[in-house]
């Protein structure tokens, strides 16, 4: 039973750790859903298939389907523990649910779901973990988020049992992370406990993350540091943790893979994932060397990382590169189409609430569809020729 208590607390405690070893900023893991970024992924080349500890220890793999999509992840370590992660997707290719499934006394069972909702903008506004004990679904905690005009992450609050447990509060500069500062519930209410302080280099790459906890005086005192360092090309090659003691307690050593590079490599995420840390890189790296501190406190290295790519064969990049249009936009009668290949066409038009409000199949010969039948508000159009789907944006007055 210890990976259902692990992921019954990581679940209750994930952007605790978010924040903590997460080394590229929020607002840029919660836009991972939007519809631009899921239509791209056709036209990557390469997709990270596995990783896995070079003892053989621990094993992750991860599998995509037609459209790559990520539908599930394995996590599995020798002897102890095996879990698979489903994925679950709406018509918009955001992530709506992720059920966990455990292999409990040689049978598979649904130990806990997590589901998720979406803002018009498609950043996610709610986080929402439910547990099974012996049966019974219970609700664990409900994560609530909020942007600002650039999609930036500002708060999120988490609720249990009908009490504000946790909150934390985003700032920017220059369009950065720049501070997150955390409360928790003291008995009677929030109050601060600890701040996050980001710093950058010249390079504009995260080159510090300062964690401070209050000190009882109303003031902050140092409690941890993660530092990074870079090579000439822009990839992060080394992590190093300093804890509460000035003494560094954690340490990742990175290796690159010259020819294949980060715009182009499909790399697996959700949002309970910690592993891989893509940065700000230009590069995919293969190897991570992770050292750790024993029990007297020493550094220690504990074990090799090794992250395997494979060649995306579903990629359709003639048809996923070609720019889609609309217009006129906003309309209220026939729109044209524009970007289209000569095949035929299937379209389908979602509202704000990620329903599908109208679909159309267009033929090699035809570029309009009337949407005088829609309500007023903001629509995404998808197009899909081939299998290759594309989005566009679409408002109806």
């Amino acid at each position: 039973m210890k990976k259902t208590v692990l992921i019954i607390t990581f679940s209750i405690t994930v952007l605790i750790g978010m924040a903590q070893t997460q080394v590229r900023p929020l607002n840029d893991g919660h836009r991972i859903n939007r519809i631009q970024e899921w239509v791209a992924k056709n036209n990557y080349r390469y997709k990270l298939a596995n990783f896995r500890t070079n003892d053989m220890y621990q094993f992750n793999d991860f599998y995509y389907n037609s459209q790559n999509q990520l539908v599930a992840v394995k996590d599995s370590v020798r002897n102890d523990y095996s879990v698979i992660d489903s994925l679950f997707y709406n018509e918009l290719g955001q992530m709506t649910r992720m059920s966990g499934w455990q292999l409990l006394q040689g049978r598979w069972q649904n130990v806990y779901y997590i589901d998720y909702t979406y803002d018009l903008m498609g950043n996610i506004a709610s986080r929402s973990n439910y547990n099974n004990f012996d049966g019974v679904w219970e609700l664990g905690g409900v994560y609530q988020y909020t942007y600002n005009a650039d999609n930036q992450i500002i708060l999120s609050v988490l609720t249990m049992g009908g009490i504000q447990f946790q909150k934390v509060e985003y700032s920017y500069t220059d369009g950065r992370l720049s501070e997150e500062l955390w409360y928790s519930y003291n008995g009677s209410g929030l109050s601060p406990d600890e701040k996050l302080t980001y710093t950058y280099n010249a390079d504009n790459k995260l080159s510090q993350i300062a964690d401070s906890v209050t000190d009882g005086n109303g003031g902050w005192s140092y409690f941890g540091r993660h530092n990074y360092l870079y090579d000439n090309n822009g990839n992060c090659t080394e992590h190093h943790y300093y804890d509460n003691t000035g003494m560094e307690a954690e340490r990742s050593i990175y290796h690159y893979v010259e020819g294949i590079t980060l715009d182009e490599t499909l790399m697996p995420w959700t949002p309970e994932m910690t592993r891989p840390k893509t940065y700000t890189n230009a590069n995919v790296y293969d190897v991570e060397q992770w050292y750790s501190v024993d029990v007297d406190h020493h550094l220690q290295y504990v074990c090799d990382f090794i992250y395997n790519y494979t060649e995306n064969t579903n990629r359709i990049c003639d048809i996923a590169s070609s720019p889609l249009g609309v217009a006129p936009n906003p309309a209220n009668n026939v729109v044209t189409i524009y970007g289209l290949l000569d095949i035929p066409a299937k379209v389908r038009i979602i509202d704000g609430l990620g329903r599908v409000a109208m679909t159309a199949t267009l033929s090699s010969a035809s570029n309009q569809v009337n949407v005088s039948s829609l309500p007023s508000g903001y629509y995404t159009l998808l197009v899909d020729q081939q299998g290759a789907v594309r989005a566009t944006w679409l408002i109806i007055e």
